[in-house]
């Protein structure tokens, strides 16, 4: 069956771009090396006829990434990658490097794009990277709803938060949030999800906000948490709702637990790896090194965190937003690290599998996850209908009736 693509026309929100998005990002990575005690090694393919040095340089001051050529003619760095080889010292280690050396810097640098300093109220720094408080207002408000964070204890001991709002006998709703945001990520009124008949159930993914860490997990790992949990809310079928980095996971859901999801909606969902070809280069870079270790982005993810978000295109989302990414840091940005390690590496599962009805939405003017990411999800999942609006990758706020309304 072929895939449905809608062009929605709901009127362009405010500060809505008008350009195209910028052309994709080509890399051909030959090596990168870590100038520390030791060093990783990434070796690119024999066949590549050009090659590009890139250097990322940690130092007590700061972290220093360059590239040989124009961000504008670079390849996709994972299509290039061979192999990964960790060497500390004189003593090669295929996995983790020593987290003393690697988290030493606080600033990301690629060509022009970097994380500059923001220094709302932090509570300290771990191995974890700089722990936010959660009370800071120097990022955002806090958020202003009516909700109730309760946890489920996983087979393994760990404990998954979550938030149950709207209705409370209407359609069950699992709602999972973007990278670098947590369960408060979403629009401030819930109301709407209970005038719609939803109940909305807004979910913690493992080191963020108050769900346990888990170093080790997969997208496959994610679905079986995501069965602990309904089999405890005593839900028998239920819908996902996934936006960015959510959307994999709800895609996930979808195919491993077919039987039991009735609809999944992805909104400006990531690609898989091979699609990161369509991603801006400063996201390229950060799931190229995070792939090889998720340790050499904690450090930057944390500074990163620090920062307030953009605007959420309704300013009656904002506080939401800035409040969800507070939240979100609150253990630190491992969770985030390892989630994007998880997320660069193949998901073991194929969207060609899917059988569950599946509505993607993308946004004209979005620059994180473009049109082209979801036009490829809709041409290979079998049945699904492509949505795409007048909007950037904040759709999730000036859309949330929309989507909820699929349900």
């Amino acid at each position: 069956m072929e895939a449905e693509v809608t062009h929605a026309s709901f009127g362009c929100v405010d500060q809505c771009p008008t350009e195209t998005a910028p052309p994709a990002l080509r890399v051909d990575v030959q090596r990168v090396q870590l100038t520390l005690a030791g060093h990783v090694a990434v070796t690119a393919r024999p066949d590549r006829d050009e090659a590009t040095d890139l250097t990322v340089r940690f130092c007590h001051e700061h972290v220093d990434a360059r590239i040989g050529k124009p961000l504008s003619t670079m390849r996709n760095p994972l299509a290039d990658v061979e192999c990964v080889q960790h060497v500390v010292g004189n003593e090669p280690a295929i996995g983790d490097l020593p987290r003393s050396q690697v988290e030493r810097g606080d600033r990301l640098c690629v060509g022009e794009l970097s994380l500059p300093h923001h220094t709302p109220q932090v509570t300290g720094c771990s191995d974890t990277g700089v722990v936010l408080d959660p009370e800071a207002t120097t990022v955002g408000a806090k958020r202003e709803m009516r909700s109730d964070t309760h946890t489920v204890r996983l087979r393994d001991g760990r404990r998954l938060a979550y938030d149950e709002v709207g209705a409370a006998r209407g359609v069950p709703v699992l709602y999972f949030h973007g990278g670098g945001d947590s369960r408060l990520t979403r629009h401030p009124d819930d109301a709407i999800a209970e005038e719609l008949g939803v109940r909305l159930i807004a979910i913690d993914r493992p080191g963020c906000g108050r769900s346990d860490f888990a170093p080790r997990r997969t997208l496959v790992h994610w679905a079986a948490d995501i069965e602990r949990l309904v089999d405890t809310l005593g839900l028998d079928r239920f819908a996902v709702l996934g936006w960015s980095a959510g959307g994999p996971h709800a895609l996930a859901c979808a195919r491993v637990l077919r039987d039991r999801v009735e609809r999944a909606v992805v909104v400006g969902g990531l690609p898989e790896p091979r699609g990161f070809v369509h991603l801006p280069p400063d996201l390229q870079l950060t799931f190229f090194l995070a792939r090889a270790n998720p340790r050499l982005v904690v450090r930057p993810l944390a500074v990163w965190g620090l920062r307030p978000p953009p605007s959420a295109g309704d300013p009656a989302c904002d506080p939401s937003y800035a409040a969800g990414r507070v939240e979100a840091f609150r253990q630190g940005s491992r969770g985030l690290a390892w989630e994007l390690h998880m997320l660069a590496r193949p998901w073991g599962f194929r969207p060609e599998d899917i059988r569950v009805p599946v509505s993607l939405w993308y946004g004209d003017y979005d620059r994180v996850c473009p049109i082209p990411i979801g036009r490829d999800f809709a041409a290979r999942i079998p049945g699904a209908r492509l949505t795409i609006v007048p909007d950037r990758h904040q759709l999730l706020f000036t859309r949330w009736r929309d989507l909820l309304a699929e349900f």
